[in-house]
């Protein structure tokens, strides 16, 4: 979902990314081919929740930098390596788990943000990965929706937050569903961009239920 706020900070980066040159150690992520990070980055530790999978360590300098280009810069150029890879995890998902069988095109969601958050960042990180994953997606595989979870409250940042019970706390109730009937007896995918304690994605997986939803995994880039 593209707003003009979104659009417009696309043109003021593309500006000042002319002007402002990026840094060598960014320009050099930006080059990278998948393989590449993939060969580089270290891989996440596997979850305690059989709902959530990772793909990278978060403490690794290369995946910390690389998410920090994309959820505040909003870097199409390292958010297209990120999907890239994010593209082969989900068709390894789709080609072992038993849940799938006989269900066309699993549906990818991401998690939402605010529409404070939105306004003050202009475009939803998830989202973003989401637009490039399309674009390598030209079997269409998949589908994707921006609108069926919706965040429909302010909640302050849960990295302020330092238990898991108070990340639940600050998220309780604060994701909607609308048009469940449209995607009954489907299977999702949350995509999000980092995933600490787990808690965006119960929160997610509690509304998604709620619905009638039963099939929800969620998928992080990093934890």
């Amino acid at each position: 979902m593209h707003t003009f706020s979104s659009i417009l900070k696309t043109w003021v980066t593309g500006i000042t990314d002319f002007f402002f040159p990026q840094s060598v150690e960014i320009s050099a992520i930006e080059k990278m081919s998948p393989a590449h990070f993939l060969e580089r980055a270290s891989k996440a530790e596997e979850s305690s929740d059989r709902r959530v999978q990772a793909l990278f360590s978060y403490r690794d300098p290369l995946v910390r930098k690389s998410i920090w280009q994309v959820k505040y810069k909003g870097n199409t150029r390292i958010a297209r390596i990120l999907a890239h890879l994010l593209y082969d995890v989900l068709l390894d998902e789709l080609a072992e788990a038993e849940i799938f069988d006989g269900i066309a095109r699993p549906l990818l969601l991401p998690i939402p943000i605010s529409r404070g958050r939105r306004h003050e960042r202009g475009f939803n990180q998830s989202e973003l990965l989401l637009d490039e994953l399309k674009k390598i997606d030209t079997e269409k595989t998949f589908a994707t929706d921006y609108t069926i979870l919706v965040k429909n409250r302010e909640t302050p940042h849960q990295t302020t937050l330092t238990s898991k019970k108070k990340r639940l706390e600050n998220l309780a109730e604060s994701f909607t569903v609308r048009k469940a009937e449209g995607v009954a007896g489907r299977s999702i995918f949350i995509i999000d961009d980092v995933t600490t304690t787990g808690a965006t994605f119960t929160e997610a997986f509690r509304a998604l239920r709620a619905a009638g939803i039963k099939n929800v995994h969620g998928i992080a880039l990093a934890h």
